[in-house]
């Protein structure tokens, strides 16, 4: 029987909450699977995340990983893996021919933080003229989490605006921010964090 199609995965090793290089495992019912790198392939069980945690590019050090399936049976398996001989949170199940992007931790995860990565508000506007109050950016630089945005008149103490969401780590998002021009100078503040 020729060999099933691997699971390709990429992603970052986190310890204590900072992404940092690892040394990783991916194993079924507690046996290391091998794998399929593009280099160090004297080491078939392991691959090494890059000092920055990250894993899976050409540019990291083992190169493109993928976990083999060489006699077919892994499909639908639940794959644990370990970090430097730590059991990591996260589980994957495992897929021919499917590509999975990981956040591998192990110690205690760091709770969310969002970042206001651009906020451009508007210039000039005439009082009662609708307008595009404002672009703004967000970053999650650390954990998966739920988000929340209010923008404040900080005059009045009026919440012209609110959001909440959920974001990804290292995945941004962007979006406008509408309202009508009162006959005054906004005095704006845009708060932003993470909802425990």
């Amino acid at each position: 029987m020729p060999p099933c199609i691997p699971h390709q995965i990429w992603g970052y090793t986190i310890i204590d909450g900072v992404p940092q290089q690892a040394t990783v495992q991916a194993l079924i019912d507690g046996v290391p699977q091998k794998l399929q790198k593009d280099r160090n392939k004297d080491k078939p069980y392991e691959f090494t995340s890059g000092p920055d945690g990250h894993f899976g590019y050409n540019s990291d050090p083992d190169g493109l990983v993928f976990i083999l399936d060489d006699d077919c049976w892994r499909r639908g398996k639940a794959v644990q893996f370990t970090l430097n001989g730590k059991l990591a949170n996260e589980v994957l199940i495992f897929e021919n021919g499917l590509g999975s992007e990981l956040y591998l931790n192990v110690g205690t995860p760091p709770e969310p933080k969002i970042l206001v990565y651009y906020f451009s508000p508007k210039k000039k506007a005439t009082a009662g003229e609708y307008i595009k109050i404002c672009h703004v950016r967000i970053c999650n630089v650390q954990v998966d989490g739920n988000y929340f945005l209010n923008l404040y008149d900080m005059d009045t103490g009026e919440k012209i605006f609110e959001k909440t969401g959920y974001l990804k780590t290292g995945k941004y998002e962007y979006f406008d921010i509408y309202g009508t021009m009162p006959s005054r100078n906004w005095n704006l503040k845009l708060e932003c964090g993470h909802i425990i």
